[in-house]
């Protein structure tokens, strides 16, 4: 990436993945990192999208959507389905469910607030759209809490957020912020085990997928 740019790099980022099944299965975190880098370099979102392949679980696409509506101005929020525009022939492509998701983890920073950035994931049209989106918005903030030094110790504190969303997002948040109690009480499962118990039993489900995540 830096010494022949982000064409090149981007090329043997994935030249790797197709080289090796056991890197294929794991490059998703280095493609985030890679491509962030990347969007850094062409700093144009279009051009950026299409160096993206469909390799490492779309993380290519995750990362330079994130950059892009992260380093957006406030109050420029653009169309989100012009960002992702829909493809008649196929609406529910992998494609379109890892955009809109990227979406979600770029909203999640253009925002710093969760309730805000739930709220912009309605201006996609499709009921699936918006649930990647949101799943996006919830992975993104538990990211970013992790990067935090000291971590509260209550493990409550954690999935609090969760009980203040809408009753379709519930299942969603709990799946991804049920790590951030792994994470604050030093990688205890039985902690977690106990949180998700206290959790009403309609929302319990995605707690404990999440335990299995």
């Amino acid at each position: 990436m830096q010494t022949q740019g982000p064409t090149i790099g981007m090329l043997t980022l994935y030249q790797a993945a197709d080289a090796s099944p056991t890197f294929a299965s794991l490059c998703h975190v280095a493609a985030h990192h890679v491509s962030e880098i990347m969007y850094g370099m062409v700093g144009n979102i279009s051009e950026a999208m299409a160096l993206c392949q469909e390799g490492c679980a779309y993380g290519c696409q995750h990362a330079t959507l994130k950059s892009y509506l992260r380093q957006l101005p406030k109050e420029t929020l653009p169309d989100l389905e012009g960002i992702c525009p829909q493809d008649p022939q196929h609406l529910f492509s992998l494609k379109q469910w890892n955009c809109t998701h990227g979406v979600g983890h770029g909203l999640a920073h253009y925002f710093a607030d969760v309730p805000q950035a739930l709220s912009a994931c309605k201006r996609f049209s499709l009921p699936w759209e918006r649930r990647r989106c949101t799943q996006g918005v919830f992975m993104e903030h538990a990211i970013e809490l992790t990067r935090a030094q000291n971590p509260p110790s209550e493990p409550g504190y954690h999935l609090a957020l969760c009980a203040t969303v809408k009753t379709q997002q519930r299942r969603d948040c709990y799946l991804h912020f049920i790590t951030l109690v792994y994470w604050a009480t030093g990688g205890s499962v039985p902690a977690m085990l106990e949180e998700c118990e206290k959790v009403a039993w309609a929302d319990r489900a995605g707690c404990y997928w999440g335990i299995g995540r």
